[in-house]
């Protein structure tokens, strides 16, 4: 692939600290650490973007990963996606080539 991603979400309480308020992902352990279930899928498909394996049929699901900082708990949640080829050669290589065929029509 040309190009890989990855979503961050990053859920916190920025009005309750941990001694009044804790977040943790869905079936996870309290604390710092990745557990549970951080984002949950349901099946998807694209001609542009590849999804992490099993997407297209089951969806998927990715942990979610709890850190403290100062105080407060910050329940990251992410995925990766990577761009297909298909996106580079058809929005990049052929209208390259077009242009290059039209240009060199001239000398013909």
């Amino acid at each position: 692939p040309y190009d890989s991603h990855e979503v961050k979400i990053v859920v916190a309480s920025w009005s309750q600290d941990i001694t009044r308020m804790r977040i943790v992902p869905r079936g996870g352990v309290l604390g710092p650490g990745t557990s549970g279930v951080g984002l949950s899928a349901s099946a998807m498909f694209s001609h542009i973007w590849e999804f992490p394996e099993g997407a297209e049929d089951n969806g998927f699901e990715t942990p979610g990963i709890v850190e403290v900082i100062d105080n407060f708990d910050h329940l990251t949640l992410s995925f990766p996606f990577k761009r297909l080829t298909k996106y580079h050669r058809d929005q990049v290589i052929l209208p390259s080539l077009c242009f290059l065929l039209v240009s060199y029509i001239q000398f013909w």
